[in-house]
């Protein structure tokens, strides 16, 4: 996207934003930005990584030498789990282990993780994946459109409108997922 579309898109988007009365502080906002800090993460080029800043307990993290000290750095890796490929089977020994110091095995583990989180990245748009929804138009719909719900012209708010009218809330239409129930719910006895 050139830099001329982007500014194009924002464009629209603050307008459309501005038309709802959605009100931004300027002070918290990033325009035109290639790299972006946010909530511990750092988007850059259409990648995602663990912000760096937030590494740095990671990197200092000492090899357990009991089991609260285990217990603190398996929750660590648990957090950054969705970083790690294959963390399951990488974290294994260290779940297992029940002597210290710890086994060889489980030391390599340990380093193996922080180097992993550390080098870690996501795409944050695969460029594999369609860039349109399968056509559909011969399966059975899974949402349809609502037909009670419209805003009133009075201000007493929301009021039922016949199911002919098109459905809209605040100018925009009303969808409700449907789904069957094959079986009736279980009841459980109170105890």
């Amino acid at each position: 996207m050139s830099q001329e579309e982007h500014d194009k898109n924002l464009e629209r988007f603050l307008g459309a934003a501005k038309r709802r009365n959605i009100v931004y502080n300027e002070n918290n906002c990033s325009f035109s930005t290639r790299r972006l800090s946010i909530l511990g993460y750092v988007v850059e080029e259409g990648d995602i990584r663990p912000d760096p800043e937030r590494l740095k307990p990671l990197r200092e993290l000492p090899l357990p030498q009991d089991k609260k000290s285990l217990r603190h750095v398996l929750g660590l890796f648990a957090y950054y789990s969705q970083w790690i490929y294959d963390y399951s089977r990488k974290i294994r020994p260290l779940t297992t282990t029940t002597t210290f110091p710890v086994t060889e095995e489980a030391k390599e583990a340990f380093f193996q993780l922080k180097k992993d989180v550390e080098s870690s990245v996501v795409k944050a748009i695969d460029d594999e994946l369609p860039t349109q929804l399968p056509d559909t138009t011969n399966a059975a719909p899974e949402w349809s459109l609502s037909e009670a719900i419209t805003v009133g012209a009075d201000e007493s708010g929301p009021e039922a409108s016949s199911p002919t009218q098109q459905p809209v809330l605040n100018d925009l239409p009303v969808l409700r997922r449907s789904q069957r129930i094959r079986q009736p719910p279980t009841r459980f006895e109170a105890s």
